[in-house]
């Protein structure tokens, strides 16, 4: 009889430790996931802000705001000029 109780014991200490085991696995695949993804934020984040340097270094912004203004009508000076919606 104590030997069949220490067996039912056994067996129920082995099922708790298997069940901690798969939770600190899960914690741990869980926080894996998070840091990846927290790293694939920031990348795409360094990955922006340098596009948005490279494209600022072109003087394209300018170059554009010029062509606009051109467009426009000659310059930012738009005195006396009636616009599509005036």
């Amino acid at each position: 009889m104590a030997l069949a109780q220490e067996k039912a014991s056994m067996k129920i200490f082995a099922e708790i430790e298997q069940k901690r085991r798969n939770i600190e696995r899960s914690k741990h695949d869980f926080e894996q996931r998070e840091r990846a993804q927290e790293d694939e934020e920031k990348t795409k984040e360094k990955n922006e802000r340098e596009h948005d340097k490279n494209w600022r270094e072109g003087q394209r912004v300018d170059k554009r705001v010029g062509n606009w203004r051109d467009f426009q009508g000659g310059g930012s000076s738009n005195s006396g000029k009636k616009g599509r919606w005036d």
